[in-house]
């Protein structure tokens, strides 16, 4: 039977290679225009003495004039051609015996029989092939790309020791894994083994690699899938992939079944288009039918990714299916030290890097910013010629990620001077604000979409924002409009920016945090209601017109109060100003502790 199937295929690739080279070595017409004759005005044109040369395919026949225009005509039946031809002492050619009857319409029709005899074939083998994972019609489309890792491959094997800045969360999925290794233990007791875990966290923080290590710990199969792989335009091609998916676990059990970003086919039924009939509502159903359908003691746990939880079906965050909810932070400055640690191994690091340095300035990133930064450090090293990474690399690496690259702008003295007054404006307001972060570097250097830049870069993590904390950022974040506007006497287009997000903060203290008096203790915003909403209609959804107009209002009124505190802050040290914007206007970028001795 296999033997035959290799031959079916054989003859199939020979007859697609037979197509092919007639496509490519059949007679073709040239792209020049051709007049159609009747053979009675070829029979005319030949007794006047106008035709050059002739070539005869059968019954068909392609001429040219004297003056060099083509012609086609057809020969009509048992008219003996030659004859006429030699007495007018025309060129002619036979490229066809009259006696075959071997036309250019054959040969078109030979194709025509060759290329449905193809389509036929390809259509059985794909039926034929049906249940396998190649030629299976729920394949059609795109493939479903399941990859499984086993865990005896010690070069793709992840363990914990991999995982750094989450150690919490590493204890409480060492129990899973020990479920894992001896379920027995667990279903003695009466303690059900976790049929699912939903790992949620932002992008980058580290759910892939959590779920590659809990595979390697456990010492099982790791089979892994992206939500969006499912879902084809095909109707129920999802549902086989899905069907297809846990065959295969059960045939690698016990094993963990991965699915990243699961939000691409667990969404909210019912709430997009199509209604419930939809494919990837057919695709998601049959998913939750799946993993109802295990057997206690199956051993396939499934673990699944995301960073839209808000966004996906009740049935399927439901205990039963997925058991455990696992939210995966942002690591803090100890966690950020431990990912460092990971990350250095391998490069060679200078004594001058402190990691817990570099921990300290890269508040909020996540495991994977932070293997961007050390390696786009390395990369800087090598291009400035150096054997090793040093902390100007570092710095340099983080100023690249964080504000974009230098770019190469000839810049007028005048605007220049306008640039260096507003960095200054923000960053004297920044040395003089208490609750602030502090300062820690102030460049009129144009990077990436701005044209200067202030950078205030936080002591230790900070989790909450108090109402002082906010208000401070505001004034800073107008200090440089009022700079101009004190010093120079006009403003510019520069603030802009600055405005927007200082707009958006005070929209926020009183739209979402209840931090305004005149407002009072309440949240207007309803964006958390149906996320199928647009930001803007989800933000106010529920709102009254009149109190949109007051917290309009209210923002423009606080908006005037914040700006003519950072106007007096600049009137107040106004000499400090001038002196770090003339100063920037020559050495162009100083760090706070350049300012600080500036200034003092």
């Amino acid at each position: 039977m296999e033997n035959k199937r290799k031959l079916g295929k054989y003859l199939f690739l020979l007859l697609a290679l037979i197509f092919v080279l007639i496509l490519v070595y059949a007679p073709k017409k040239k792209a020049e225009k051709i007049n159609t004759l009747t053979f009675n005005n070829f029979i005319e044109e030949v007794n006047k003495g106008h035709v050059d040369s002739v070539v005869i395919f059968g019954y068909s026949i392609n001429g040219k004039f004297k003056n060099g225009k083509a012609f086609t005509t057809y020969k009509e039946f048992g008219y003996e051609l030659t004859p006429i031809l030699l007495q007018h002492k025309i060129k002619f050619e036979n490229k066809y015996s009259e006696e075959s009857g071997c036309s250019g319409a054959t040969v078109v029709a030979f194709v025509n029989v060759l290329f449905f005899i193809l389509v036929v074939g390809f259509i059985y083998f794909m039926i034929k092939g049906r249940g396998q994972n190649k030629f299976s019609m729920r394949n059609i489309g795109m493939p479903a790309n399941i990859e499984i890792y086993d865990s005896s491959d010690a070069g793709k094997k992840k363990t914990f020791a991999d995982v750094a800045g989450i150690d919490a969360i590493r204890d409480e999925v060492s129990q899973v894994v020990e479920s894992m290794k001896d379920p027995i233990k667990f279903l003695e007791i009466g303690a059900r083994v976790p049929k699912g875990i939903l790992l949620v966290g932002d992008s980058g923080v580290g759910k892939t690699l959590l779920a590659r290590a809990i595979a390697g710990e456990a010492g099982v199969p790791f089979l892994t899938v992206s939500g969006s792989g499912f879902v084809e335009m095909f109707v129920g091609v999802g549902a086989g992939r899905v069907r297809d998916l846990f065959d295969l676990a059960k045939k690698h059990a016990p094993c963990i079944v991965f699915i990243d970003e699961i939000d691409a086919l667990g969404r909210q039924r019912g709430a997009g288009m199509g209604g419930g009939n939809d494919e990837r509502e057919q695709t998601l159903n049959q998913l939750l039918v799946a993993m109802d359908g295990f057997e206690e003691n199956a051993s396939i746990l499934v673990l699944a990714a995301t960073n839209r939880p808000d966004i996906l079906d009740d049935a399927l965050l439901r205990p039963g299916r997925f058991d455990k909810k696992i939210y995966v932070p942002r690591p803090d400055i100890v966690g950020r030290y431990e990912i460092l640690k990971v990350h250095a191994c391998g490069k060679r690091i200078d004594d001058s890097v402190k990691l817990i340095d570099v921990a300290r300035i890269t508040s909020g990133t996540t495991g994977a910013d932070l293997e961007n930064l050390l390696n786009e450090a390395a990369l800087i090293a090598v291009r400035e010629g150096r054997d090793r990474i040093f902390m100007l690399d570092v710095n340099k690496a983080h100023d690249k990620i964080l504000m974009g690259l230098p770019r190469q702008l000839k810049i007028g003295s005048e605007e220049r001077k306008v640039i260096a007054y507003h960095e200054a404006g923000h960053a004297i307001a920044t040395l003089k604000t208490k609750n602030a972060h502090p300062l820690h570097k102030v460049s009129i250097i144009p990077r990436g979409g701005a044209l200067g830049v202030t950078q205030s870069l936080p002591i230790e993590d900070r989790f909450l924002m108090a109402k002082s904390f906010i208000i401070d950022n505001i004034v800073i974040l107008l200090a440089g409009r009022a700079a101009e506007d004190v010093l120079l006497g006009s403003i510019t287009t520069g603030a802009s920016n600055d405005l927007e997000r200082a707009t958006k903060l005070i929209f926020e203290m009183i739209n979402n945090y209840g931090m305004d008096d005149d407002m009072g203790l309440a949240c207007f915003s309803r964006g958390s209601g149906n996320p199928f909403l647009g930001r803007a209609l989800a933000m106010h959804e529920g709102m009254s017109e009149s109190t949109q107009h007051e917290i309009e209002t209210r923002v423009k009124a606080l908006m005037v109060d914040f700006y003519t505190r950072a106007k007096d802050i600049i009137i107040l040290n106004k000499e400090l100003v001038v002196r770090l914007a003339e100063t920037l206007l020559t050495n162009e970028e100083l760090s706070a502790k350049q300012v600080d001795s500036l200034l003092s």
